[in-house]
């Protein structure tokens, strides 16, 4: 695409670059034609120092305005930016940043299993500890149990002693409770046979009398 400058100067653009078409250092012909037009100032014609000093400072401007419309504009001599060099910058950028945040996520990936390993390290120590005073428990529990199972063994050893000698006990007092009952009708017999003597006694007497008395 072609374009055309202030100064009169033709230039295109092509890709990402400025290039100037026809002549540089040949003047536009519109700066050639002003500069010809254009004669000094002749003092006799104006009548005045003053105005002739004006119109001299006003024809040197105009010289050095055309003199320098045969160089090239400032943003043509200045380099232009490559846009291949802008994509590689950045790409660079680009992968710097990338490597900056990989290396961050990799440090955090480190420190993440380094906090793993070391609470999978405490709850090991943790799960040892439970284990253990578990175990001490159980122990405990198991001496405790065999404790009172030997005291069960002994209460109820002492209560088979005392409920047998309570049946050593009835059973004598039963056999004295037999002992005194047969004592007891073996006396009951010996009192009857004394009453059944006492009351035969009297009337033998009795007999006896009659007998003796004359008659």
């Amino acid at each position: 695409m072609a374009y055309r400058s202030n100064d009169g100067f033709n230039f295109s653009l092509k890709g990402n670059s400025v290039q100037p078409s026809g002549n540089l250092s040949a003047r536009p012909s519109s700066a050639r034609n002003h500069s010809q037009s254009k004669q000094p100032i002749n003092p006799s014609r104006t009548g005045s120092a003053r105005d002739h000093r004006i119109n001299t400072n006003i024809s040197s401007a105009r010289q050095r305005r055309h003199s320098n419309s045969g160089q090239r504009p400032a943003w043509l001599t200045s380099p232009t930016p490559d846009v291949k060099q802008i994509t590689e910058t950045l790409q660079k950028e680009r992968e710097r940043l990338s490597d900056i945040i990989r290396q961050e996520f990799a440090d955090r990936l480190v420190l993440t299993e380094e906090e793993n390993r070391r609470i999978k390290g405490d709850m090991a120590e943790l799960r040892a500890r439970q284990q253990i005073e578990l175990d001490r428990k159980k122990e405990e529990i198991e001496l405790l149990q065999r404790e009172k199972e030997k005291e069960l063994e002994t209460v109820h050893e002492k209560i088979k002693q005392a409920i047998s000698k309570k049946d050593e006990q009835v059973q004598a007092l039963r056999g004295q409770f037999e002992a005194a009952v047969k004592r007891a009708d073996h006396l009951e017999g010996l009192l009857a046979q004394q009453r059944k003597l006492i009351a035969a006694a009297p009337s033998n007497s009795n007999s006896a009398s009659k007998k003796a008395l004359p008659s």
